[in-house]
């Protein structure tokens, strides 16, 4: 229920199905963890946000660890979303970063880079599990200082990650 006189903004989710269930899409500047087992459409749900963030004019930052930019394009053509019109409109960025080899902090460096470079008001981390290596003690706090730097921006936020143990530990659950 809204508070009074502060209606909710909502971004389509791109799955008319699904903005049903939510109300008419994510709650704008919202972080929404999408999480599941191999196979489970996580980043099928991401990219369908994705393409229609930016077909609605949102400048939207699509982060992928450990593919190509034409390997990302590639992956979600495959389920029927072609982003080339929307990159090449300029709405629709897509940072591969490579998860291995480098420290949770970097990443987040590179990803706030990339948000403030692009002016993004969208970004979507596919997977966020890409910046939570095991060998470092403190991803949980490097996690969570993302997540506030976006917020604070007013930054809508999908993420997706596997479900296992080491990621729900990273983002506070038991």
């Amino acid at each position: 229920m809204p508070i009074q006189g502060i209606e909710p903004v909502r971004l389509s989710t791109g799955m008319p199905d699904l903005d049903s269930l939510l109300q008419g899409g994510y709650l704008k500047g919202s972080t929404t963890l999408i999480s599941g087992a191999p196979g489970t459409a996580k980043s099928t749900l991401a990219t369908a946000f994705a393409l229609s963030s930016a077909q609605s004019g949102h400048r939207t930052l699509y982060v992928s660890f450990d593919e190509t930019e034409r390997q990302i394009a590639l992956h979600m053509a495959s389920v029927g979303y072609h982003v080339r019109p929307e990159v090449e409109a300029g709405n629709l960025r897509l940072a591969p970063l490579q998860a291995h080899g480098l420290p949770p902090e970097v990443h987040v460096s590179n990803i706030l880079r990339a948000v403030d470079e692009f002016h993004a008001e969208v970004v979507i981390i596919d997977p966020i599990s890409g910046i939570m290596q095991r060998s470092h003690s403190f991803m949980s706090r490097t996690t969570e200082y993302l997540l506030a730097q976006l917020r604070d921006r007013g930054i809508t936020m999908p993420c997706t990650t596997l479900l296992d143990r080491t990621t729900t530990a990273a983002v506070g659950w038991r």
